[in-house]
């Protein structure tokens, strides 16, 4: 199965002064309606919603089918086996998510931290990781340092607000067996890209407005060039070009060969 629209979406847990999570960096890649590609950016998700997610693609272009959309999420879409709920999915947990709160409050740092804890709460100084994590030396969600706030704080977010849904309007690799309806769900880290795409070890904007230049995949659109000067949007960037990169390799339903690729999941690009 092949997609026409690459969402590629920049994690972000923080939350403005009334604890509302805030809006999401995002960039797309999309077919113009013939065989031409092009790249957006300088846009703006106000959650991980259906309704908001089809809004956005229908405002780029009322042709655009959210069914034939893949959304590449910088987010964990997974927990480590060993500590996975037995007789639970994926979505079971991020419905958990969308209805717990710390204190009083929904989302940020310390909310996350707590709903993630529940899960080592029989071994709160056991660190788990998920294979794919070893691999590409990437931290749990549920490290705590001060580097680490936003992959928990961001994927709980996420979570909370893709099972805010009472029913999973989504497909998540490798979780779901493809084909299967859209949009699709893959777990991407801007890190790992701008090494295996851009060739840069570092997050620099100054490459990749090189790399973009330089390639012959996608149109650029006017609003790529204002976004570069955030590393937020340059990441969305990377995340939605990588999409249909993986697509043209064949390898964005790549087998991943672990244990448990149903509940551990796995990052786009390993």
């Amino acid at each position: 199965m092949s997609f026409d629209v690459f969402l590629g979406i920049d994690q972000t847990g923080a939350v403005t002064k009334s604890g509302l999570p805030q809006p999401l960096p995002t960039a797309i890649v999309y077919k113009d309606g013939g065989a031409m590609w092009i790249l957006e950016s300088d846009l703006y998700l106000p959650n991980l919603t259906r309704r908001s997610t089809e809004s956005l693609i229908k405002d780029i272009d009322p042709r655009l089918e959210i069914e034939k959309s893949a959304i590449i999420l910088d987010s964990a879409l997974g927990l480590a086996k060993d500590i996975f709920p037995k007789n639970k999915n994926i979505f079971d947990l991020m419905q958990r998510a969308h209805h717990f709160s710390y204190h009083g409050k929904r989302f940020g740092e310390k909310t996350a931290h707590a709903f993630f804890a529940q899960f080592i709460e029989k071994n709160p100084a056991h660190i788990p990781q998920r294979q794919c994590e070893i691999i590409a030396h990437e931290k749990s969600v549920f490290q705590s340092h001060a580097f680490q706030k936003n992959l928990s704080t961001g994927t709980f977010r996420a979570w909370s607000e893709l099972g805010s849904a009472s029913e999973k309007w989504f497909s998540l690799w490798p979780m779901d067996e493809a084909p299967a309806k859209g949009p699709w769900l893959f777990e991407a880290y801007p890190d790992l890209l701008w090494k295996k795409l851009v060739k840069s070890p570092t997050k620099d904007p100054v490459a990749l407005k090189a790399f973009l230049s330089a390639q012959k995949l996608v149109k650029l659109h006017p609003s790529v060039s204002k976004s570069l000067a955030s590393i937020d949007f340059c990441d969305a960037v990377i995340l939605a070009y990588a999409g249909l990169v993986f697509q043209k390799r064949r390898q964005l339903f790549k087998n991943p060969k672990i244990a448990s690729p149903k509940k551990e999941g796995w990052i786009l690009g390993l």
